[in-house]
């Protein structure tokens, strides 16, 4: 009478030990927060990559910049003190008249400088040789040094109401000029993506 009693009792323990074995335990690091986690940070990591794909950042081109004697045509021989502001002559394309750009010239006051963030191109940068930029705006020798290729000139109107004193004491100063070109995705800026992107 024992052998029956012993054989269904094999045969559950058979049973219970096939379903234990078939039975998907998950590692008990993993719980349903931890699950939780991982969604909100794969969420955010292609939310991000969605941002650096439109949006953009804006492309800057720098030159130098010079206050400079420069003839005004329209009204004959009058020579008027400007700021000639020279860039690549790959950036022509991108930059057009009333143009704003951003001057910095070292010494200068800081009303000075704020005042000269503020000026625009007055017409469309024009090709010149260094010999042409010489003769036009009398730059001295060691001025005429820092041309010498050819460059987009740009001449920015200088309002002696923008300065505490008279435009021709600053005849001379040289300095540095930035101007947005253009813009490129934010995505370009990552190491080894960037090389796949061109500026537009």
């Amino acid at each position: 009478m024992d052998r029956p009693n012993r054989s269904i009792f094999r045969e559950d323990a058979i049973r219970r030990y096939v379903a234990s074995r078939e039975e998907i335990v998950l590692p008990r690091w993993i719980s349903p927060s931890s699950f939780l986690y991982l969604w909100v940070l794969l969420g955010l990591l292609f939310g991000g990559i969605f941002m650096a794909w439109f949006a953009k950042v804006p492309v800057s081109a720098a030159g130098k910049a010079m206050v400079v004697r420069s003839r005004d045509r329209t009204q004959g021989v009058r020579e008027k003190v400007v700021i000639a502001a020279f860039f690549p002559t790959q950036t022509r394309s991108h930059l057009q008249a009333h143009q704003p750009l951003r001057l910095h010239f070292e010494g200068l006051s800081s009303l000075d400088r704020s005042r000269l963030s503020r000026l625009k191109l007055k017409d469309k940068p024009v090709i010149r040789s260094p010999e042409d930029i010489r003769d036009r705006f009398g730059l001295t020798a060691s001025t005429a040094l820092q041309i010498n290729q050819p460059v987009a000139v740009a001449i920015v109107p200088l309002d002696p109401a923008d300065l505490h004193l008279p435009t021709s004491a600053y005849i001379g100063s040289t300095g540095k000029a930035e101007i947005v070109v253009g813009s490129q995705r934010l995505l370009s800026l990552l190491p080894w993506i960037g090389s796949h992107f061109q500026t537009p």
